[in-house]
């Protein structure tokens, strides 16, 4: 079974260039702009990996990541936050769970080898817990 990647991230060019590299290597990919996009994905489908930028367009990084981290199914979820020059990685909350602090500045291929690196061997599944938040009572007749 084919694994689903989101990537979120404000530069065009810099989700489609890893979307195309990472097609390559059989992973599903779909894009978010903004933190309120990847969130309202993140609600519908239940990705085997995010890939952030620590700068959003419309939110604060943290504040997203840790939104996220409430989104059922998404506790242990594979995260990793892309950075530039001129973000420390120290300032990251480490309660946040992040699994790797990324430097846009290695280039597309060594992020692409990164997100492989910390990819599950197999898609997430939900678990019976987690289950029960998606289910909706049944309308009494």
């Amino acid at each position: 079974m084919t694994q689903k990647i989101l990537i979120v991230d404000g530069s065009r060019a810099m989700r489609k260039m890893l979307e195309l590299k990472l097609n390559h290597e059989d992973i599903e990919v779909d894009l978010a702009v903004s933190a309120n996009q990847a969130l309202g994905k993140a609600h519908r489908q239940l990705y085997s990996l995010v890939t952030t930028a620590a700068s959003l367009p419309d939110e604060d990084t943290q504040k997203f990541v840790s939104d996220l981290r409430r989104v059922p199914g998404y506790q242990h979820t594979s995260l990793l936050v892309v950075t530039g020059n001129d973000v420390d990685p120290t300032d990251f909350d480490p309660r946040l769970n992040i699994d790797a602090i990324f430097p846009k500045s290695k280039g597309i291929d060594a992020l692409a080898s990164e997100i492989l690196r910390h990819m599950p061997d197999s898609p997430p599944t939900l678990d019976e817990t987690t289950t029960m938040l998606f289910t909706f009572p049944q309308a009494e007749r």
